[in-house]
């Protein structure tokens, strides 16, 4: 039958966006326009089988706080994010097995537009969509996940970068922090800001 799940997660990044005074060069790296991120995430998923899951969820910035420098937007402290609706399938292995694959294909809306128009970095400015490969390696209560894709929108000037398609990668660790009640992961993630 039918599995719902309901939860909260609460994310910390540092340094998750840096202005670079030429594009993909850490080297002319000038400073971090978002130092420091707190997200908190509302979700909620439905498996359909034992295969297929949907789910919805909404992020809400807790905390947006970066440098600021002239000529560049600045970050945009709390807000609301964009919320997110999409489609898991488990193409290989079971829930106790070793390692499995899914596929994952993802919407995101510009609630974070709809409720501050003057945003720039809390959410998109359309809709857009992502579709990943994921990957686990479960080992006794270990999980470790790692995922490759892309984000698809339209794409659009955020001051003197264009913004549009990129390719998303992740990889991170689960470890149980109370059994059966609360996760403890660490996650490192990237994107390009353009697809070649």
């Amino acid at each position: 039958g039918a599995q719902a799940e309901t939860g909260v997660t609460t994310q910390y990044a540092m340094d998750p966006l840096v202005w670079e005074t030429h594009q993909g060069s850490s080297s002319a790296e000038v400073g971090p326009l978002v130092e420091h991120q707190v997200v908190g995430r509302l979700t909620g998923s439905l498996g359909l089988i034992d295969r297929l899951v949907v789910f919805l969820g909404l992020p809400v910035n807790l905390l947006m706080s970066g440098r600021i420098y002239s000529g560049a937007p600045e970050a945009d402290g709390s807000s609301l994010g964009d919320l997110f609706a999409g489609l898991r399938g488990r193409i290989w292995g079971e829930q106790d097995d070793l390692f499995a694959i899914a596929m994952q294909a993802s919407v995101t809306v510009p609630t974070a537009e709809a409720a501050d128009g003057g945003q720039q970095f809390a959410g998109d400015w359309t809709i857009g969509g992502d579709v990943l490969l994921l990957m686990e390696l479960r080992w006794r209560w270990i999980v470790v996940t790692a995922d490759v894709g892309g984000r698809f929108r339209k794409p659009a000037d955020l001051g003197s970068v264009e913004v549009g398609q990129e390719l998303l990668w992740g990889l991170g660790l689960t470890v149980p922090a109370l059994p059966g009640t609360l996760e403890a992961y660490l996650e490192a993630y990237g994107t390009t800001m353009e697809i070649p």
